[in-house]
């Protein structure tokens, strides 16, 4: 039975590679397959907001290279009824929006933080996810899926939360390089900290994000290639440096999620936005406008009549950050007191 299975799912996956797959797709769920995960079990109110992660492991072979995948938290309690936000996932063949890729070959395993703000009736509230495929333009499925059920409960104002808290670092990289710049004492300060919290009884490292960025100058194929090598020499590093291939909690193959942006054009304009170049907001819209082979002809020109996209702002774009998330218990800050001031 288990390798009928298999081959059913390995089946599937070839149909869904193309739109020719879609009406098979329709009669074949693979709802659980691209179905993620709500942490904590227990949802709590904390200053008027409930927090909560939807962890999402998509395996390989498993995401059509033309699907767009749309994902809306809608929360169901006795005052009604509320719909927040909706996020999103592409394969990579997709062309016409610009969210996430899931590159079929690898899946995706990555983690969002989400919250909303806490009303009256909640506390019996089920939280569910609408989940929405789409395959080359059209709605191949569409299901709302049940991800806690357990309600919102009140925090005892006698009981002390965990103390939640990050610790982020970065590394920079050289032109179409994988051999990055680091600042020792950034790096020293964040091995400290980290070695510092450790020693803390109860503490608990979470997760870990890396995020790889590619400046969006040059072919986006070599970009591409570029973002995993950079990845991958990020990844080793900072685990052998910080010491993280060490600790128990970098064995759950959940704890580390990356994204890789192969052609960062979002950071690019957020930099532009935020400098005093005159024609700033022109250069943007002709930049967004423009299909990706002219937009590289308007970048290189922008390059040359302002240089500092090319020597600042793009420098800026060719790196790695890491976040790493932890909790502590509960410690009770003790003021300092300066004597003289009272």
């Amino acid at each position: 039975m288990k390798r009928i299975y298999q081959i059913f799912i390995l089946v599937l996956s070839i149909v869904l590679s193309g739109c020719a797959g879609q009406r098979i797709a329709k009669k074949a769920s693979i709802i659980p397959l691209l179905t993620g995960k709500v942490m904590p079990e227990q949802l709590v109110v904390k200053d008027g907001e409930v927090n909560y992660q939807y962890r999402l492991n998509i395996g390989s072979k498993v995401f059509s290279p033309e699907m767009v995948l749309t994902m809306t938290p809608r929360l169901a309690f006795n005052g009604g009824e509320r719909v927040y936000s909706s996020f999103y996932l592409q394969g990579q063949g997709v062309v016409l929006t610009k969210y996430p890729v899931v590159r079929y070959k690898q899946g995706i395993n990555t983690l969002y933080e989400l919250r909303f703000p806490y009303e009256k009736g909640m506390g019996d509230a089920v939280l569910s996810m609408d989940l929405e495929a789409r395959l080359c333009g059209k709605v191949l499925w569409a299901a709302n899926v049940i991800m806690n059920d357990k309600g919102i409960k009140q925090p005892d104002p006698k009981i002390h939360p965990d103390m939640t808290g990050e610790i982020r670092s970065e590394l920079m990289f050289r032109q179409n390089e994988t051999e990055f710049v680091v600042d020792p004492k950034y790096l020293s300060y964040t091995r400290d900290n980290l070695d510092s919290l450790l020693k803390v009884p109860g503490a608990v490292l979470t997760h870990m994000e890396i995020t790889v960025s590619c400046s969006p100058e040059g072919n986006l194929e070599l970009n591409k290639l570029l973002a995993i090598n950079r990845y991958t020499v990020s990844k080793r590093f900072l685990t052998e440096y910080l010491g993280l291939n060490k600790i128990s909690f970098f064995q759950n193959p959940d704890f580390l999620t990356y994204r890789l942006i192969n052609q960062n054009w979002l950071g690019l304009y957020d930099l532009i936005e935020d400098s005093h170049l005159q024609g700033k907001d022109q250069m943007i819209s002709d930049l967004k406008n423009a299909p990706l082979e002219k937009r590289q002809m308007i970048l290189q020109q922008l390059m040359k009549d302002y240089p500092i996209i090319e020597n600042e702002f793009l420098p800026l774009l060719r790196r790695a950050d890491f976040v790493i998330y932890y909790k502590r218990p509960y410690e009770k800050i003790k003021p300092t007191i300066v004597p003289g001031m009272w």
